[in-house]
């Protein structure tokens, strides 16, 4: 039986949803049904459990709510108590590029050098580590490192979300520099695919879960711009140096998820993009 902490956050909210629409058996305790970083409540919860579970964790506090000693403090605590009291027959832990820091060597690989200098990178990596330490040995224990999700359900919607949102208010868009940085965004929905795959049949290992196949953040929007209409995207031409002043390009080498999990194919990323502004239109039609 599959538990799902953080089934109410961006991601975790699109693999409930795909739960339910197979009539799966499972549980996704909301915050007040257990709230992860106090003991008392974690310990409540998983000793509540009475038959074998697999343990998805997509709990965790992010940037927006403050990259700060507070948020890694509680952080901290959340997979602290998830190691003292879950006893999962298999785990999956939703981790992030950002352990490879602000400027990563290109092409990013599971090898990559990792950079623990924002709180919220420190807290995956040590959740990482003592996750793996504790249960790495005994169990199928699965890290994804995302590179970004776009379509998520939760209230901290992810670049693209707020990119299209704020282009539906104003009726237009223009990121400037930054639409010509290179990204490698997931939907929400194939992740969700992935991870069901996974509990069906779970692997061990660390994986960064991205295709390979970069776009620039500009392609991402016309494609969606083209499905949703009525919203002018304006895209600047920029040189090296302007572009780079902005940020860093995301380009990964795959190979290490494609050869784990060989069954595994994205769905096309223009497929994808269509099915996500179908379901954004509807939301807001």
């Amino acid at each position: 039986m599959p538990v799902v902490l953080g089934g109410s956050g961006d991601i975790g909210s699109i693999l409930v949803a795909r739960l339910r629409e197979n009539h799966a058996r499972f549980l996704a305790p909301t915050s007040k049904q257990v709230d992860l970083t106090d003991t008392r409540s974690t310990r409540k919860f998983f000793s509540s459990l009475s038959e074998p579970y697999s343990l998805v964790f997509a709990a965790f506090l992010d940037r927006r709510q403050g990259d700060n000693v507070q948020t890694l403090k509680l952080n901290s605590l959340m997979f602290e108590n998830v190691i003292n009291f879950a006893n999962p027959s298999s785990l999956a832990f939703l981790s992030s590029m950002d352990v490879y820091g602000k400027t990563p060597v290109l092409p990013i690989t599971e090898n990559s050098t990792t950079d623990g200098s924002s709180f919220y990178s420190q807290a995956k990596l040590l959740a990482e580590s003592k996750l793996s330490q504790t249960f790495a040995e005994k169990i199928d224990f699965l890290v994804l490192r995302l590179p970004g999700v776009y379509g998520g359900n939760g209230p901290r919607n992810a670049a693209l979300d707020r990119i299209l949102e704020k282009g539906r208010r104003e009726r237009q868009i223009n990121v400037g520099a930054g639409g010509s940085l290179l990204r490698d965004w997931i939907y929400a929905g194939e992740l969700a695919r992935f991870l069901i795959g996974w509990l069906k049949q779970p692997k061990s290992g660390t994986y960064n879960f991205a295709t390979g196949e970069s776009w620039t953040i500009n392609r991402y929007i016309s494609e969606c711009v083209s499905e949703i209409g009525d919203i002018r995207h304006k895209i600047d031409t920029v040189d090296g140096i302007a572009k780079d002043n902005f940020g860093a390009d995301h380009v990964f080498d795959c190979r290490n998820l494609y050869a784990a999990f060989n069954s595994w194919k994205f769905e096309d990323r223009a497929v994808s993009l269509r099915k996500y502004t179908n379901l954004y239109h509807a939301r807001i039609s």
